[in-house]
């Protein structure tokens, strides 16, 4: 007989149902469905001799719906709570067509849909789970949300609070193993190197689920699995420091590899400057630390694990290999991002006498648009004027190069400004790149102050000297004009002010030199932040983990969220008993009394009693623990033991004492650690 027939429940809920989440429609929908399906799929089954025949197919609903108590009692009793599908089966013939058999029976059993829009199965509380292989972010690592479950671990698992924007380790307050109908989805996103310090060999781009799980967006909105467009990760975040040094030297002498792993490689006589770096990314920094190169001319060099961040900038700004920039960039770069990006490809020009200076970064990779850009850049955010310079360079004769060869060059005006912004967060092995000695000077032949070599007056008395000239220069139009049209333009100009001159300038930078250093190497903790990435959906059902029935939830108190394979998702919706003691008789005669806490207050358990040995047995997850040392190391004597369990009981269970039961419940409830 042929039996084969398609999914029963795989019919997509109505828009106007699932998204208003309404439990009596959706009910109604489930019910309507049930007896559509069933009839249309049974009324197939045929062999060659026989077919069959189903009518008067119904649902049996309850006069009344299921109450909590008796909702409850399913999950105690680890039951379903369904309503039954009957109707009447006929066996026909095929040739004769007469009825060979039929009877009245009950077809099916319909999970009911309680007012949470859930069913509860084998007594669990079906809601939105994932698939065994998927990892939790827990206070002690990545683990399998399968053996979490199994096992009850009584650990916490990291969380987000949307409401002070911060990170959180919650307990888990419940485990959920649930049996599904419908096959899993899978989500799949690229994002490398999400959790390098805390979980360096992490890095799941998939995950499978049930179509109907919430994902977390940013804003802490939901939307089911089945229909996200990008899902939101947790990577450890790089400080406002580290970000700086991370983006000067993108800039400058550092490279990104494909993986999102950030290279930095510099020669020996920078060497200081190449561990400067290290420390500052060192918790992101591989365990090889810094290494010689293997190059004609002697190098260091160190990189990082892969990370998310690194890999975005990859991703965004490598063109055919090439490193690019654009003015989102750049804009975050402020003055240790500059700084850096100079003591990577900058250098600084300047006559013999020291009283003309020019600051030139070695751009040579980037293109002429890009440094036009670049210009702008420094003249809107520091008001800083500069050119553009081709120079050929020994990498001319590259194709990657052509075209490239441009330098940054900046007037004098500007490289004093701009070398005063970097001064605080210089080495002193780039003294040189300021100017290693002291500017030669001369002496104002009128008040005899120091000045620039061959100025003869000093910038005051040049001024005097210019106010005089141009009152003789407006009165009679011509004549010797000692300050010059530079110098009548200055005067015009309101708030106008004298530059020092190179060496006092010289000095001020020197008393500068370095002083940020201190609090830029200071170590800081690590922290979390979230960002989104696009991801695909795929509901297909001819992958493997479609046929995989048997799916996994956790509840986490407060947050009611956690991380999976990274990701920030809805913890289920499990209804759960209230706090107390619920007592009954098993169906192996064992009698039990369940303990049930409030959630996030602790741990619950069970008491057990085996009456083949009239033993008491306390059991927390899979711990069993003998009650009788329990109580009695808790402060129980015998004579109150012995009122209410009887004097035969109590000696069974005196002589199973151990004495080590209050350790064993502490190392499970406070201590317990993955081995």
């Amino acid at each position: 007989m042929n039996t084969q027939i398609g999914p029963l429940y795989d019919l997509p809920i109505p828009d106007n149902v699932r998204g208003f989440f309404d439990p009596l429609k959706t009910r109604k929908w489930v019910n309507e469905n049930a007896v559509s399906s069933f009839k249309k799929a049974l009324n197939k089954v045929e062999s060659n001799a026989y077919r069959l025949k189903v009518s008067n197919i119904e649902l049996h609903e309850p006069a009344k719906p299921y109450t909590y108590a008796e909702q409850n009692k399913a999950m105690m009793d680890k039951k379903d709570l369904t309503i039954p599908l009957k109707g009447k089966v006929q066996l026909i013939d095929k040739k004769t067509g007469a009825v060979v058999d039929e009877k009245s029976t009950t077809i099916a059993h319909i999970p009911w849909v309680t007012e949470r829009n859930t069913v509860i199965l084998n007594g669990s509380e079906y809601s939105h789970c994932f698939h065994g292989s998927t990892f939790v972010w827990t206070e002690n690592g990545m683990q399998r949300i399968e053996d979490i479950v199994n096992k009850e671990k009584n650990i916490r698992v990291w969380s987000y609070n949307f409401n002070t924007k911060e990170f959180e380790l919650k307990p888990i307050v419940s485990w959920m193993k649930n049996k599904i109908i419908q096959p899993m989805s899978e989500v799949t996103f690229k994002a490398n190197g999400r959790l390098p310090v805390a979980a360096s060999k992490f890095n799941p781009t998939t995950i499978w689920g049930t179509k109907t799980h919430n994902f977390y967006s940013n804003d802490g909105t939901k939307t089911e699995l089945q229909n996200i467009k990008e899902v939101t990760l947790v990577r450890e975040k790089l400080s406002y420091i580290q970000k700086q040094v991370v983006l000067g030297s993108f800039l400058g002498d550092a490279h990104i590899q494909k993986g999102g792993i950030f290279r930095e490689t510099h020669c020996a006589k920078q060497l200081e400057y190449l561990k400067f770096k290290h420390q500052i990314l060192g918790p992101f920094c591989a365990d090889t630390g810094i290494t010689e190169c293997k190059a004609k001319h002697k190098s260091y060099c160190f990189h990082t694990k892969a990370h998310s961040y690194f890999w975005q900038l990859r991703e965004k700004y490598y063109k055919n290999c090439i490193k690019t920039f654009d003015q989102e960039l750049l804009d975050q770069v402020d003055e240790l991002g500059l700084a850096i990006f100079y003591f990577d490809d900058g250098t600084l020009a300047r006559q013999k006498n020291g009283n003309c200076i020019s600051v030139i970064l070695c751009t040579n990779w980037f293109t002429k648009e890009e440094l036009e850009l670049m210009l702008c850049w420094f003249n809107k955010k520091w008001g800083l004027t500069g050119r553009i310079e081709h120079k050929p360079t020994e990498f001319s004769h590259r194709a990657i190069n052509q075209g490239r060869n441009n330098m940054l060059a900046f007037d004098s005006t500007s490289s004093r400004k701009f070398l005063d912004l970097i001064a605080p967060y210089a080495l002193d092995i780039f003294r040189y790149k300021f100017g290693s000695t002291r500017p030669i000077t001369g002496f104002c032949t009128s008040c005899n102050k120091e000045t620039d070599l061959q100025t003869k007056l000093c910038s005051e008395c040049y001024i005097n000297k210019a106010q005089t000239d141009l009152v003789w220069y407006n009165k009679y139009g011509s004549g010797k004009r000692l300050g010059g049209r530079q110098a009548i333009k200055l005067l015009k100009a309101e708030n106008f002010k004298t530059e020092p001159t190179m060496a006092l300038w010289w000095d001020e930078v020197q008393t500068k030199y370095g002083t940020k250093l201190i609090d830029i190497t200071q170590s800081q903790p690590i922290t979390y932040e979230l960002f989104s990435v696009p991801c695909n959906v795929d509901n297909s059902t001819k992958k493997w983990y479609s046929t995989h029935r048997t799916v996994y939830d956790i509840e986490v108190a407060d947050n009611h969220n956690y991380f999976a394979n990274g990701a920030l998702v809805s913890n289920c919706s499990q209804a759960r008993l209230k706090p107390g003691v619920y007592s009954r008789i098993k169906e192996s005669g064992e009698a039990e009394a369940h303990v049930n806490v409030q959630a996030g207050s602790g741990m619950g358990g069970k008491v057990i009693f085996y009456p083949d040995r009239a033993l008491f047995i306390y059991q927390v997850g899979t711990t069993q623990i003998k009650l009788y040392g329990l109580l009695r190391d808790l402060g129980v004597s015998d004579s109150e033991m012995e009122a209410a369990w009887g004097k035969e009981i109590l000696l069974k269970n005196k002589k199973e004492y151990s004495g080590n039961e209050v350790e064993k419940m502490y190392t499970k409830v406070f201590g317990h650690r993955e081995e």
